[in-house]
């Protein structure tokens, strides 16, 4: 089984058969970064046609047990995953609506502020506002998983202590390794861990030790680092690929809400890392790290098993009764 927390691809038939190729279970895909509500709207359910219109080849994952059913033998299942939540309009009534529509992935906040909180990029950091507070409420109940990525540190602490679930990264690299503003610290790490979340290890070469000399060696050597510090239960993939994208999206993730301020970052140079510049890339990293001693129980938890867990326990609303929220 291979889960990858996190990619953005354009929909396009031949990338979703590559990863068919190299055998993926499941993808996250995100539809929508800065996008407003009717956008995010459009988006959404331009990815569900896609999905409908590909269904040989590819599923929407709106539950785990369909993972493990027979229907996602030779198909990749696609977990709708958002990287804001601007999408919601500031209205947490909308957040019900997106999950019967299959989000299940939403990060709070992205790199810059909105109006549940702030990101990474920006500072000061001024932490989960009463929205924010009620947005991840919201989540909870509806059973979409949280994912703190791009959100600063006293943001992000604030949605973990808010939050009734457990909580992810869907890509980073350790901060020990590389000072990179949006890597996450041990004591970060071990927060998400301790609630019952996971950590997802990107591929984007400027994020990881060496930085822009890094090989899949480097990554491996993330990944066992990480795993050193949260344990086997707690670690996972996000590779952050980006097939058929161009360099206007660079440009367009960049800057705040998409045409605004250009956001400060602290890390520059090619984002494609050597031996994972597309879906064999999971092959080379597993070979590697069974070459550094890796069992193959924890290749099974690493590549997969841990966020099936994760999203089971999640998505099921396994954190809190599913009975009349607050804030519905």
């Amino acid at each position: 089984m291979i889960i990858d927390a996190k990619v953005i691809p354009t929909l396009d038939r031949s990338i979703f058969a590559d990863m068919v190729r190299n055998k993926v279970s499941a993808v996250g895909v995100v539809c929508s970064i800065w996008e407003d509500l009717e956008t995010s709207k459009e988006q959404l359910h331009e990815l569900k046609a896609f999905i409908d219109a590909n269904d040989d080849l590819v599923f929407e994952v709106d539950k785990v047990s369909r993972l493990e059913s027979d229907e996602a033998k030779n198909r990749t299942g696609i977990i709708i995953s958002w990287q804001n939540s601007t999408g919601f309009g500031g209205d947490v009534t909308n957040v019900q609506l997106f999950q019967d529509a299959g989000l299940r992935v939403v990060q709070p906040v992205f790199l810059a502020r909105n109006e549940a909180g702030t990101g990474c990029l920006v500072s000061p950091d001024g932490g989960l506002t009463s929205y924010g507070q009620e947005l991840i409420k919201a989540l909870n109940f509806s059973g979409i998983a949280i994912d703190l990525s791009h959100v600063g540190n006293r943001t992000a602490g604030e949605v973990i202590r808010c939050s009734a679930a457990p909580v992810f990264y869907s890509m980073t690299s350790p901060r020990t390794l590389n000072n990179a503003m949006r890597n996450k610290s041990d004591d970060d790490m071990r927060m998400v861990a301790d609630r019952g979340g996971v950590i997802c290890l990107t591929t984007l070469r400027p994020y990881l030790p060496s930085a822009n000399e890094a090989t899949i060696e480097n990554m491996a050597d993330a990944v066992l680092y990480v795993r050193r510090i949260v344990g086997d239960d707690a670690v996972g993939i996000g590779s952050d690929l980006i097939p058929g994208q161009d360099a206007s999206f660079l440009e367009y993730v960049a800057h705040d809400l998409g045409t605004g301020k250009k956001l400060r970052d602290n890390v520059s140079g090619s984002i494609v890392l050597p031996g994972f510049e597309d879906f064999s890339g999971y092959g080379n990293l597993k070979n590697c790290l069974r070459r550094k001693g890796l069992s193959s129980t924890s290749l099974d938890k690493l590549f997969g098993k841990n966020l099936l867990r994760f999203f089971g326990q999640v998505w099921a609303g396994e954190a809190l009764p599913r009975t009349a929220a607050a804030v519905m």
